[in-house]
């Protein structure tokens, strides 16, 4: 994988982190750019593959989350008034 696609790469599993649904976002993309930094100068392709293979299926999993089609769900929630079964106060 050339420079070029790698940092393609990256791009793109930090836009897909900016909006990943979680309350720990902020850390995950800290710990993104922590791991492509560190492994910026490796020049092993063996390992250079491995982190790529990594990199991709982290991006698979984050494309689970972001890239689902919300518009046909009913997120509302309707609560009973009485749930548990007593006299209903007027």
């Amino acid at each position: 994988m050339s420079h070029a696609q790698m940092l393609s790469l990256y791009r793109q599993i930090i836009r897909n982190a900016r909006v990943y649904p979680s309350k720990s976002r902020d850390r995950v993309l800290k710990e993104i750019r922590v791991e492509f930094r560190k492994n910026a100068t490796e020049s092993d392709p063996v390992k250079v593959d491995k982190q790529r293979q990594l990199a991709m299926k982290g991006l698979q999993q984050l494309m689970v989350y972001t890239k689902m089609d919300t518009s046909g769900l009913d997120m509302s929630v309707t609560l009973e008034q009485n749930p548990l079964g007593g006299p209903t106060q007027q």
